[in-house]
C-alpha cells in the first residue's frame, strides 16, 4: 500500500529490511485484532461468569485471560507468517508476482488446521487464503482505477469541477 520503497518505521525499527519491518507490522495488528475478538469471545463465553468471591473469580479469570491470549498469539502469528512469507517470495521472486501471496496464503491456511488440529478445516484455509491473496494480487488496484467516481459521487465530483474553475479564475484575475 505505498510501502513498496520506503521504510515504514523510523528510528531503530527504520534500519530493518522492508520484509522485517512488514512483517513486525502485521504482527502488530494482529496482536490488536486479534485482543479484540478475544475479548468479544470471552464475552459470550457463559462458563466464565465470575463467582460469589474473589477466590470463585480466579478459575474464570484465568479462563478469560487465556481464551484472549490464543487469539491474540493465534492472529500475531498468523499475520506475521503470511507477511513473512511473502516478504521472502518476494525476494526469491518477482516482487509484484501471483505465486508469492499464493504460497503465502497457503502457509497461513496450514497455521490455521495446525491450530484447529483438523486436516480438512487446514486444507479449506490453505484454499481460501490462497484464493483471496491470489485475487488481491491479480486485481490489485486495477478495480479502483477503473470504476469512475463521477458515476457513483457526483456531487463530490462536480463541486471539485467548480473549485477547480473557480481557483483557475481567481489565479488568472491575479
Amino acid at each position: 500500500m505505498g510501502h513498496d520503497n520506503e521504510n515504514i518505521y523510523s528510528g531503530a525499527l527504520g534500519t530493518l529490511p522492508l520484509g522485517v519491518q512488514k512483517t513486525i507490522s502485521a504482527a502488530s495488528t494482529g496482536v490488536v485484532i486479534g485482543g479484540i475478538a478475544g475479548c468479544i469471545v470471552a464475552g459470550w463465553e457463559e462458563r466464565n461468569i465470575p463467582g460469589k468471591t474473589f477466590r470463585d473469580n480466579m478459575p474464570a479469570f484465568r479462563a478469560t485471560t487465556a481464551l484472549i491470549a490464543r487469539y491474540t498469539f493465534f492472529m500475531a502469528a498468523g499475520g506475521a507468517l503470511f507477511t513473512g512469507v511473502k516478504a521472502l517470495m518476494e525476494d526469491k521472486y518477482k516482487p509484484k508476482h501471483i505465486l508469492n501471496g499464493v504460497v503465502a496464503g497457503v502457509a497461513t491456511g496450514a497455521l490455521v488446521g495446525l491450530a484447529v488440529r483438523n486436516l480438512k478445516r487446514g486444507v479449506g484455509a490453505c484454499f481460501a487464503f490462497a484464493a483471496a491473496s491470489a485475487a488481491s494480487d491479480l486485481f490489485d488496484g486495477k478495480i479502483r482505477r477503473e470504476l469512475d467516481r463521477s458515476k457513483f459521487f457526483p456531487y463530490h465530483e462536480n463541486q471539485r469541477r467548480k473549485e477547480a474553475l473557480q481557483n483557475q479564475s481567481h489565479n488568472n484575475d491575479h
